[in-house]
């Protein structure tokens, strides 16, 4: 019933279907109750409330740097649940698009007041392997919805951080030193001190 007093939104409930009577006959008698059971999301319209918000954004690269998939948490902020919709781009440092994505093909909802972890394949569109500074968009909405909401993040490819260069000098620096150790004894024993 489509009472009054039950809140604008999203509600649960569940259907349940069952026979009258036992089954069986004479002294061993043994009954079973069969039921048939749907669950049931129902949306109360008027005073319903639509809302997403893209709540986490993670990346799983591939071998060549690019992201091979992400995953987007997405928290529906409203009363009533939602279906994000949308597309991911990763552009090169000229802004060339290099991969795409599709967000939620399978039309996953999201209920409200949770948040779902939804994973994007990305497909590489055209890759020039170049290094430097590369951005990640979300552009994203929930069905029905007719602007998108962006994210944006940047990530670095094919260059080397600070920690990979302090590493590497460290090491050289070792090697450099255990050769001419080497070579200094080497020219010691040559030279009969040893």
């Amino acid at each position: 019933q489509n009472r009054d007093d039950l809140t604008p939104g999203g509600h649960y409930g569940a259907l349940v279907v069952a026979a009258n009577g036992g089954t069986g006959t004479g002294l061993n008698r043994v009954g079973f109750t069969q039921e048939l059971v749907s669950l049931l999301y129902l949306k109360k319209l008027g005073g319903d409330i639509y809302g997403l918000r893209l709540s986490s954004l993670q990346t799983k690269n591939s071998r060549g740097g690019l992201p091979a998939q992400v995953t987007l948490g997405f928290k529906a902020t409203g009363n009533v649940y939602v279906i994000p919709r949308g597309y991911i781009e990763v552009t090169d440092p000229a802004d060339k698009l290099v991969s795409k994505g599709v967000i939620n093909t399978a039309s996953s909802p999201v209920m409200q007041g949770t948040t779902e972890q939804l994973v994007t394949l990305m497909q590489t569109v055209h890759d020039t392997g170049r290094t430097g500074r590369y951005k990640i968009t979300v552009y994203y909405r929930y069905d029905g919805a007719s602007q998108y909401q962006t994210r944006t993040i940047v990530f670095t490819r094919g260059q080397w951080s600070a920690q990979t260069i302090a590493i590497t000098i460290f090491i050289g620096v070792i090697l450099l030193a255990l050769m001419y150790k080497v070579l200094q004894m080497r020219r010691l024993h040559r030279a009969g001190k040893l």
